[in-house]
Order: structure tokens, then sequence, then C-alpha cells
């Protein structure tokens, strides 16, 4: 099946959602209040410089910022040939030619975590992995009447069930 970017901006970036940049940057600016305010009181001699109290502030930061710098280089992009995805160690390309179809699945959370559903284009070519990529960009109307206009395969496999049930019968 040969699937094409019909719809979809050629050139287009999603960048994740502007709430996951501002957490990162606040709890960056938490990090580093912190290292000042643990490593201040060390110098001056008011608290007894641990070890553990020392390493959590830079620990605690470091991770923030490692945070941080996904939530800004995260993106998903379509060009004229191809959709890709950004992430903070790797670069995931899908040639809309290799599209099979879409597939949708929410990951539950818990009390602490919200629900993100993840929308995943099935690859047809096996020398390009499938994309899933979470909900969580920025997607415009355009790339979501894009996914959608795709053939579901999860629809695909219910009725190829139900005709597998009814010939069994």
């Amino acid at each position: 099946m040969t699937t094409t970017n019909a719809g979809v901006c050629p050139t287009r970036v999603y960048r994740k959602r502007s709430a996951q940049r501002t957490v990162g940057l606040i709890f960056v600016a938490a990090g580093l209040l912190l290292w000042v305010a643990i490593w201040g009181q060390v110098i001056r001699g008011t608290r007894e410089g641990r070890v553990l109290d020392l390493l959590f502030p830079v620990v605690f930061t470091a991770l923030c910022l490692l945070f941080t710098y996904r939530a800004h280089q995260a993106d998903v992009r379509t060009t004229d040939g191809s959709i890709v995805m950004h992430t903070i160690l790797r670069r995931h390309i899908l040639p809309f030619h290799a599209i099979q179809g879409r597939r949708t699945y929410v990951d539950r959370g818990d009390g602490d975590y919200p629900d993100v559903w993840h929308f995943v284009l099935e690859s047809s070519d096996e020398r390009y992995p499938s994309l899933d990529i979470e909900d969580v960009y920025d997607f415009d109307p355009t790339f979501r009447g894009w996914f959608y206009s795709l053939p579901d395969l999860d629809e695909e496999e219910r009725w190829h069930g139900r005709l597998t049930t009814l010939g069994r019968v």
C-alpha cells in the first residue's frame, strides 16, 4: 500500500507542548535554588557538609536539565517524503510510501501520571521501524486529519476476527 503525505504540510515541525517545556524549566530553577541554598549554608559554615547533602542538588539539577533538554529537543517533523521523530538519542524516519496504516492505544496512567494516547504508524517495509508517537506534541488539525485518514489496522484486525469467527460457525 502506498501512502502519501497528502494534506500534511511539507517540512512541518511539531514540538512538545509548552507545558512540558515550562515544567522542566521550573524544576531546573528549583534545582539551582536548592543548590545555592544547601551549598551556601555549607560555605557559610551554618550547615555540615555531608556528601549526600552536597550531591543531592547536583544530581537533582542534572536530571532536571536532562528532562528539560529532552522536552525542548524532541519533535516530530513531516517532510516532502517522510515523517521523522527526533528523540534525545535517536532519529526515527518512516517514508510515507512505507506507511501501512495506523493504530492508536492509551497508556493508562495512575494517580501520579495521566493517561497518554499513542499514535502508531505501522511500517509495511521491514527496513523502516514503525513509529510510536506519544500525543504530547502540538499536532494541528491537518496532521490529525491526515493520521485518521490512514487505514485503521486495529479495526481491520477486529473485522478480520469477526469474519474468522463467522467462518467457524
